[in-house]
């Protein structure tokens, strides 16, 4: 068997849960101790770098914006102001209520 990145011939090695390559340990950056301590499971979903690289952001995962929108400290102060008033006019009805 051979290396997918180096192309060195491998006895042992580490295999990308993605594609199924194989690799020697340097060459996917993990010592052979880490990767048994890492479990069956965690083997299996194991990545190399250069898939982890290209893989898609989970959808939980923000994306950052390519320009970010300045916000000046009034901004800020006004959007905290109405947050802390949003509810008012609730409480206002359910201490009526009482």
């Amino acid at each position: 068997m051979q290396c997918g990145v180096c192309g060195a011939n491998l006895n042992d090695g580490v295999q990308c849960g993605t594609f199924s390559k194989h690799l020697d340990f340097g060459s996917a950056q993990i010592s052979e101790a880490g990767w048994s301590k890492l479990g069956s499971d965690r083997r299996n979903a194991w990545k190399c770098s250069s898939c982890r690289n290209h893989s898609p952001r989970p959808a939980s995962s923000p994306v950052p914006s390519a320009s970010p929108v300045p916000y000046s400290f009034e901004d800020i102060m006004k959007e905290r102001e109405a947050c802390q008033l949003a509810g008012l006019p609730t409480l206002f009805e359910d201490i009526a209520l009482l």
